[in-house]
């Protein structure tokens, strides 16, 4: 079974990347990017984001969890490339901005998977199938 995510732009409330009208591109230019480590599927929603947008952040740094990465942007400190699911309640509160990345839509997928011997119940599938809704609000 596989579900869709949003994978979104972030950055600290008072980032100016976060602003209407903003010069995206020059602005990731200008910022710090935290990325996981290669082969991740975040690090490569951020590859791929930089190539579409054919622009390199000033500095890139590797963090070993999607948890330091987002205390680091929390932080102000720069920008990252993070699932929905993981910065929900900090988009809520206002605490994190989501970057209009004009009109390119970042995804990753999720996986369950389960031993042959051992197929999911009747209710994994039911929670699965309103994972998958939850996630991936555009269907």
């Amino acid at each position: 079974m596989v579900a869709i995510e949003d994978v979104l732009l972030v950055c600290h409330e008072a980032n100016r990347i976060g602003r209407p009208g903003a010069d995206v591109p020059s602005l990731i230019a200008e910022n710090t990017f935290f990325v996981r480590e290669p082969g991740n599927e975040i690090r490569r929603s951020y590859e791929d984001l930089t190539a579409r947008l054919r622009v390199a952040p000033r500095e890139v740094v590797e963090i070993p969890s999607m948890t330091g990465i987002k205390k680091r942007v929390e932080a102000g400190l720069g920008l990252a490339v993070l699932p929905r699911s993981s910065v929900a309640s900090e988009l809520a509160y206002g605490i994190l901005c989501s970057v209009n990345t004009k009109g390119l839509r970042l995804l990753r997928q999720i996986y369950s998977q389960h031993l042959d011997v051992y197929p999911p119940s009747e209710e994994a599938h039911m929670l699965f199938g309103c994972f998958s809704e939850l996630l991936d609000p555009h269907g």
